[in-house]
């Protein structure tokens, strides 16, 4: 009797285990996988080797998603996409949380939108300052480029908060 409340245990720590895989959780059911690994209960339906294959299989999935994460961020950059290159590589941290070269995208990435946005928000003072505030036929006014900045910059960047108040400021938002 004791073995099989035993056996039972084991298979409810990896039904468990499934059944956070089946919401979508990786990471959490790779730790409840890795609790059935390392279980000291009897195992006679090998329920270790399948929790060792579901770990790999959810780990290839990780590392499969995150690869072609970068990729599309690499392309979208390259494309002069930065800030949608770092929104794509800000949602695919969250599944691979521990990859540095993610990381280090995400902080270049934004590190070059930052410097063209900063340009853009300067040129916009000078033009305000001047008294440019709306377009003419020739030349772009302040307004113009601050609106060219909230859709260039990400809602929590720096020049995007200022341009939205320089918008307001104006009647403009």
């Amino acid at each position: 009797r004791e073995r099989q409340k035993q056996v039972a245990e084991m298979q409810s720590l990896f039904a468990d285990a499934e059944k956070i895989q089946s919401q979508g959780y990786a990471f959490k059911a790779i730790k409840k996988y890795k609790l059935v690994l390392e279980s000291t209960l009897p195992d006679p339906k090998k329920l270790k080797d399948k929790a060792k294959e579901r770990i790999e299989f959810i780990q290839s999935k990780i590392k499969e998603k995150s690869e072609s994460n970068l990729l599309n961020a690499d392309n979208l950059f390259k494309q002069g996409k930065i800030k949608e290159a770092v929104l794509t590589l800000r949602e695919a941290i969250v599944y691979d949380p521990d990859n540095n070269e993610m990381k280090d995208k995400i902080e270049a990435y934004s590190f070059e939108l930052t410097r063209q946005v900063r340009a853009l928000y300067q040129e916009a003072i000078i033009e305000e300052n001047y008294g440019q505030i709306e377009n003419t036929d020739t030349k772009q006014g302040a307004k113009e480029k601050w609106k060219k900045i909230t859709d260039m910059d990400l809602e929590d960047g720096e020049y995007y908060r200022k341009a939205v108040m320089k918008l307001r400021r104006y009647g403009v938002m």
